[in-house]
């Protein structure tokens, strides 16, 4: 028996892999933003406030950071250069965020496991 498919599929699908550039830059430039959304979570002066009334908010808010850095991808997930974004920034920036959200974790008293680096770029 011999497989036929039909004319109109998209390249990627008759083939198995096809790479599209604006897609690929497309999905850099969305971790770009969702790296830099964590870093605004991470840096919430809520986080360092040791005000009773805002303890509830910055828990909500560290474990807001906390699940978002963890959906951040690893180094072979996402190639920088297709956005001309250099690859030593972003990494810098989240080794920051990273740190930035394990300190509050320990400040808050939370059992969390602390995070482990994204993208390991450098």
């Amino acid at each position: 028996p011999t497989l036929s498919l039909p004319h109109n599929l998209p390249v990627d699908m008759k083939c198995g892999l096809a790479y599209d550039p604006e897609a690929a830059k497309s999905g850099v430039l969305e971790t770009q933003q969702k790296l830099f959304h964590v870093r605004n979570l991470a840096n919430s002066p809520v986080l360092s406030s040791k005000e009773t009334a805002e303890q509830q908010q910055a828990r909500e808010i560290l474990e807001q950071a906390y699940k978002e850095y963890q959906t951040l991808p690893i180094t072979w997930q996402i190639n920088w250069a297709v956005a001309d974004i250099d690859a030593e920034e972003m990494q810098a920036i989240a080794d920051d965020v990273r740190d930035k959200i394990n300190r509050a974790l320990i400040q808050k008293g939370s059992n969390r496991i602390p995070l482990q680096r994204a993208f390991n770029a450098a």
